[in-house]
């Protein structure tokens, strides 16, 4: 968890690049950044597909661990009542009704299903905690993400 939290801390005050990136270090663009804490091996084997469901559990269950551990560790920096869940269905359907949505929404939208939040009070910024799979053969991704503004509700 020390690893995790350690990106999760250089990603709340990194500067944002001014153009879209993808890299060693995660991705980004102006006002957000993404980047993967943890990834499972594939699911390619029909035989294995059972399996991802398990990962899936087991990331979850990582994600909430390190969501408490970040409710203690930002407790005085965090607006808004502390961490919120945000299930991103909606701005999912919203995309797919054609409007455009600010990244890493947009791209989040694509593979994660929740979100835990916060809003930093002493930065202009949020941080995202998630879980996510492009396809049911694809690994599983436990992620990280800030951006700039108060967040998704």
């Amino acid at each position: 968890m020390d690893r995790h939290l350690a990106v999760v801390d250089d990603l709340r005050t990194r500067p944002f690049a001014t153009d879209d990136h993808r890299g060693r270090d995660g991705e980004g663009g102006p006002g957000w950044h993404l980047r993967d804490l943890e990834v499972s091996r594939d699911f390619w084997e029909d035989s294995e597909r059972h399996l991802s469901e398990d990962v899936w559990e087991e990331y979850e269950a990582r994600a909430a661990a390190l969501a408490d551990t970040l409710d203690v560790r930002y407790a005085s920096f965090v607006r808004d009542g502390g961490r919120r869940t945000v299930g991103l269905a909606p701005y999912f359907e919203r995309a797919m009704n054609g409007e455009l949505l600010p990244e890493p929404l947009d791209h989040l939208t694509n593979f994660v299903v929740r979100l835990y939040v916060w809003t930093f009070a002493d930065r202009d910024r949020w941080l995202g905690i998630g879980v996510g799979q492009y396809d049911k053969e694809l690994p599983v991704q436990l992620i990280a993400t800030v951006a700039a503004g108060p967040g998704p509700r």
